[in-house]
């Protein structure tokens, strides 16, 4: 939930491996104990702590921190995560081989091992029960997976697409890319945004395609790949 344990591994409790916080690691195993060890009551508190809810934007004095929790540190989504953030903004479900349609990716009973933009970002084959098994590290592979990747591309040039059906019904370019942002990023486009945006329309033969390239830069903004 933080991106760091109290205890860092996770699985690592040794006195030579100390809490970075240590009265507070005690703090959340007495609660827990005292609500009968109620893994909802201990998920709501740790949600609705202040510090799980600080901004992922340091201040000078804690710019460097990576410790102690005095902001929270932006990740890269999940391969399953971000998989479904792409469906949900292009508005076309991924069909996984012998699952029902509109599975999620983060609601696969096994991976699966044979998906190119799941595997590029990391899913884990699942053979152990450590989360050690998921590959966080930054690859070549997946900004390929954006830059000419074949599920991304295939979304985006789809008819069936959120932004081309918009465009059949109708609807104007500040609309259609307003609700772009809404979908992506939980915001609308800021002024600079949508005059960038309204430009490159402008100056496109095809306002589909043009489309299409907004919605592309939407999905390779750190905003929209990164939880903060």
């Amino acid at each position: 939930m933080m991106g760091r344990g109290i205890v860092e591994p996770v699985d690592d409790f040794r006195d030579s491996n100390p809490p970075v916080n240590g009265p507070l690691l005690d703090a959340l195993a007495r609660d827990f104990a005292a609500h009968g060890f109620d893994r909802t009551h201990l998920l709501r508190v740790i949600l609705n702590s202040r510090t799980y809810q600080a901004s992922s934007q340091p201040a000078p004095a804690n710019a460097d921190d990576r410790l102690l929790y005095s902001h929270f540190q932006p990740r890269l989504l999940t391969a399953e995560q971000l998989l479904d953030a792409v469906c949900r903004v292009t508005g076309l479900p991924e069909q996984f081989e012998g699952l029902p349609a509109g599975t999620r990716a983060t609601a696969l009973p096994s991976p699966q091992m044979n998906h190119a933009f799941l595997r590029a970002f990391g899913q884990p084959a699942r053979a152990t029960a450590c989360t050690c098994e998921r590959a966080t590290e930054p690859q070549l592979a997946q900004a390929l997976e954006f830059l000419r990747g074949r599920l991304v591309h295939s979304k985006l040039e789809s008819p069936e697409n959120r932004f081309r059906k918009a465009l059949a019904d109708g609807g104007g370019d500040q609309k259609i890319v307003t609700e772009l942002y809404w979908t992506a990023l939980s915001r609308p486009p800021t002024p600079g945004e949508w005059s960038a945006a309204s430009r490159h329309i402008a100056r496109s033969a095809d306002r589909a395609a043009a489309l299409a390239d907004v919605c592309w830069a939407i999905l390779n903004t750190n905003e929209f790949m990164f939880q903060h």
